[in-house]
């Protein structure tokens, strides 16, 4: 947290945030796999407060260790960077309303 703070702070925020790609991920990561994924729990015979735990964690922004791999690769840090921004931002609103549809989903 500290680390994403520091660099958050030292970068053009806008300029990320207007990157259309990122939405797409922050939709397919963020809403739909986790939806998908919490169908495919509910055929475990668990407690529905363990399949909506669990099925939440995978709605949750991407992890900063990416921005680390990509730079050690020689990839796009900034580019990745800017996607963590952009999930981290969106989770505001993506988590509860992930967490919405789920529990409509029964």
């Amino acid at each position: 947290m500290i680390y994403l703070g520091g660099v958050f702070a030292c970068m053009n925020v806008l300029k990320y945030l207007r990157i259309r790609e990122f939405y797409g991920i922050v939709a397919v990561k963020m809403l739909l796999f986790p939806l998908a994924y919490y169908l495919v729990l509910k055929l475990l015979p668990l407690d529905p407060n363990i399949h909506l735990t669990i099925a939440l964690l995978a709605a949750m922004p991407a992890m900063s260790s990416i921005v680390m791999m990509a730079q050690v690769s020689g990839s796009e840090g900034d580019y990745a960077m800017g996607g963590i921004l952009v999930t981290t931002v969106c989770s505001i609103a993506t988590i509860p309303l992930a967490c919405l549809l789920m529990q409509m989903m029964g």
